[in-house]
């Protein structure tokens, strides 16, 4: 069979809870605890992958420094294949501090490793054993590069792909950006990103309108549900199941990670929104974007019983 390899971002998170501010300049402050997690869209999709037993494969650049190992040896403990993974010992790993609740969170990051990634590196890999590439992250500047590759990507024939573009820190939410759709299987946003890149329309009206430039449009809308649409389809909608909060981060890559076990397996459009609404939901209730991610088994027990 062959495997899923997904290309983006790996670093470490470490969270903040209880705190919201920096503290005041020369002072210090205690929380009662500081957990800390493997982080990046990219990680967490790959691990959640994993974990539903998919063997995928992981590439991007790690550090070889003692946060970088530990990052690897959390990717290998589920599954992850990192054959097609760079080592680089002459970078720090990336790092992010998270300021997280049950409602949301905020980050302070480091690139590090993270800035030697590039998405031509895929070019430089042999695709053989790859039946599907998920890629994590957009940068306008580089629009022609992301093109191309996909272009690439899809010129071998049997390789299906994803996209998840992640959120625009330039606020410019580029419109050329419809120009990856048709060359994309699925294509995953947010319900910030699905507004800010077709200028303000709701989930429901954003997945309408990208479907006239892609495939399968999937758009993520935290509590409200996830939506999907197909360019002559009617809409889906599914509703997620209410969980207790701890941490929203990686929810949307676990409902990424989800709903491509489904989509590479063969199941339906609707069980695949399932699956990704309860992988995102699990998620939440850890601190972690992977803690709390289920195995295979409790998704087949949960949702294709």
């Amino acid at each position: 069979m062959k495997r899923i390899l997904v290309f983006g971002d790996a670093n470490l998170d470490i969270f903040i809870t209880g705190k919201r501010e920096i503290p005041a300049a020369g002072t210090e402050e205690y929380v009662k605890e500081m957990p800390f997690a493997v982080g990046g869209g990219a990680a967490l999709v790959v691990m959640g992958l994993g974990k539903l037993e998919c063997h995928p494969a992981y590439c991007g650049t790690l550090s070889g420094d003692m946060m970088g190992k530990m990052i690897a040896s959390s990717m290998e403990a589920v599954g992850v294949d990192l054959s097609k993974t760079t080592i680089d010992n002459t970078v720090q790993s990336g790092i992010s501090l998270s300021f997280t609740d049950e409602k949301d969170r905020s980050f302070i990051s480091y690139a590090g490793s993270i800035a030697k990634n590039d998405v031509d590196m895929l070019k430089e890999l042999d695709l053989s054993d790859v039946g599907h590439v998920h890629i994590t992250g957009y940068n306008a500047k580089e629009h022609e590069k992301f093109l191309n590759i996909l272009k690439y990507i899809k010129s071998k024939g049997d390789i299906t792909t994803s996209y998840d573009v992640a959120f625009d820190e330039t606020g410019l939410w580029n419109p050329a950006l419809k120009e990856l759709m048709p060359y994309v299987d699925v294509f995953f946003m947010n319900e910030v990103e699905a507004a800010g890149y077709s200028g303000g329309k709701s989930p429901e009206e954003a997945a309408e309108y990208f479907a006239e430039y892609g495939n399968t449009i999937v758009i993520k809308a935290g509590k409200v549900g996830s939506f999907l649409k197909k360019k002559g389809e009617e809409l889906i909608c599914e509703k997620v199941i209410p969980v207790k909060a701890v941490d929203t981060t990686g929810a949307g890559d676990s409902f990424n990670a989800g709903f491509l076990w489904a989509y590479t397996n063969g199941l339906d459009s609707r069980t695949a929104l399932r699956c990704g609404n309860f992988c995102g939901g699990r998620c939440v209730t850890a601190k972690g974007g992977n803690t709390a991610f289920p195995v295979l088994k409790e998704l087949k027990e949960n949702i294709l019983k």
